[in-house]
């Protein structure tokens, strides 16, 4: 998936538009393939993923510790049902935090994320998976009880799932939240 060209086009764009001075992209050429291998790299040392949310995790998935520092961990949740349910639900969640944890010293947030995607050509696409009344960029938004930071974070992920996401999405059926 990270390979392919729809997938690596979004993958530069956002991380060149959230890399900075003072949190570079790690590795330094920007692709998250090099993120993934830099990640599995570090699996000599322990576990790279877990079942265990953690705290003030909110149930999907969640970074945890930093690449660079050798500890980085994907908590991806249990969604049962079968194995093959199970895998296609841990890649789209390992794609999904590779974007965060390509900051070289901070986790890129998803309301980093969110507005490199925003203020790009990605940004039209928010309404075909993403009502007005859900949209954090939408002057029609409405919190409906959650955080700004849930609104930023489903925003970036159900965009860059259109463009990265391991579970094939069937034509005219995208993801939609509202």
């Amino acid at each position: 998936m990270l390979a392919q060209r729809d997938c690596t086009q979004f993958v530069q764009t956002v991380l060149n538009a959230v890399s900075s001075n003072s949190n570079p992209v790690y590795p330094a050429n920007g692709s998250l393939t090099d993120v993934f291998e830099s990640f599995l790299a570090q699996g000599n040392n322990h576990s790279l993923l877990t079942r265990q949310n953690p705290p003030g995790g909110w149930g999907y998935g969640s970074p945890v510790g930093n690449i660079k520092n050798g500890d980085a961990v994907i908590y991806s949740p249990n969604v049962g049902s079968t194995a093959a349910i199970q895998l296609m639900a841990d890649a789209d969640t390992i794609i999904a935090e590779l974007f965060h944890f390509a900051g070289r010293r901070n986790y890129y947030t998803d309301e980093q994320l969110a507005k490199a995607v925003h203020n790009s050509k990605y940004g039209s696409e928010a309404d075909s998976v993403i009502s007005p009344e859900a949209n954090i960029f939408d002057k029609r938004y409405q919190a409906r009880g959650w955080t700004r930071l849930k609104a930023y974070s489903a925003y970036f992920h159900y965009i860059q799932y259109l463009h990265c996401s391991a579970v094939p999405q069937p034509p005219g059926h995208p993801r939609h939240i509202g």
